[in-house]
């Protein structure tokens, strides 16, 4: 870039009152006039910005607000941190008077927000949480059972299947709207404790059935509530399906047996039970 002369630089000197350098740098600094309407808007953002950092720092959260900062710092973690997390938080949850939460959340008009994630996720499928196989067996032996008032099984898969085999203590529902009449409205008319429900769903695979009904679910949820608040905030799949547990926990089947949707013996079967689930 050409160099103007000392002489004419000078009034600009005056003027606008700029450094001058041999060579350009990166950054060139530059002052401003006081009365610069570039300056007195920095000033303003800059006043803005710290009175809202003074604010946060005066500010005092509620429960919920803690609670809520917390889960969301979780966000984005990586997956190897996972077990390293849910340690910490069953050792913070022994300290947590989860009653004390409970009624805090209902006192501010917030049913069953999700605070703390007791269960061990292996990852996501369409923002859907997926659980493990074991995770499912330690739900049946009652290890989380302190954060839950009850566990409902869902299995997906059709009739013919599900006769076949299934997980002890598991509910047969493959149509979307049955469910919503059989299981989600019901469980409403219970006392607010008694809504502390765990819902797993899984079909063959839980690679389509489980996860259309239990975002039909959650759809559903969201539908009758402001958002976030949620009636039914703990629902997940079992990565895998019915398979992969039979495969594991053959003993926690009942009967003992695994029939395959597309077994030869129940063509017909499959194609009814199809149509009544809405799956073209």
């Amino acid at each position: 870039m050409a160099q103007l002369p000392l002489a004419q630089a000078a009034p600009l000197i005056q003027k606008r009152r700029l450094y001058l350098f041999d060579e350009v740098p990166e950054k060139s600094p530059r002052i401003l006039d006081s009365d610069s309407p570039s300056l007195r808007r920095r000033s303003t953002e800059t006043n803005t910005l710290r009175r809202i950092s003074l604010d946060k720092e005066n500010q005092t959260n509620t429960p919920v607000e803690t609670f809520l900062q917390k889960k969301k710092s979780l966000r984005g973690r990586s997956m190897s941190l996972l077990p390293q997390l849910a340690a910490e938080q069953e050792q913070e949850d022994k300290d947590v008077d989860v009653d004390v939460v409970s009624n805090t959340l209902f006192s501010v008009g917030i049913s069953e927000l999700t605070l703390f994630e007791p269960l061990p996720i292996c990852g996501y499928k369409d923002s859907i949480k997926l659980i493990t196989p074991h995770t499912v067996a330690d739900l049946l032996s009652g290890k989380y059972s302190n954060h839950f008032d009850s566990l409902e099984i869902i299995d997906c898969r059709y009739a013919y299947e599900f006769e076949g085999g299934h997980i002890r203590g598991a509910q047969n529902v493959y149509v979307m709207e049955e469910f919503k009449l059989t299981r989600l409205l019901p469980m409403l008319s219970a006392p607010t404790r008694k809504r502390r429900v765990l819902f797993v769903f899984h079909c063959e695979f839980s690679s389509e059935r489980a996860p259309r009904m239990c975002r039909f679910a959650r759809k559903w949820d969201r539908s009758v509530n402001q958002y976030p608040a949620l009636h039914f905030p703990h629902m997940y799949v079992m990565e895998g399906g019915y398979k992969a547990f039979f495969n594991l926990f053959k003993a926690q089947c009942q009967p003992e047996g695994y029939v395959q949707m597309k077994d030869p013996l129940f063509k017909t079967e499959r194609k009814k039970f199809k149509q009544l689930s809405g799956k073209l």
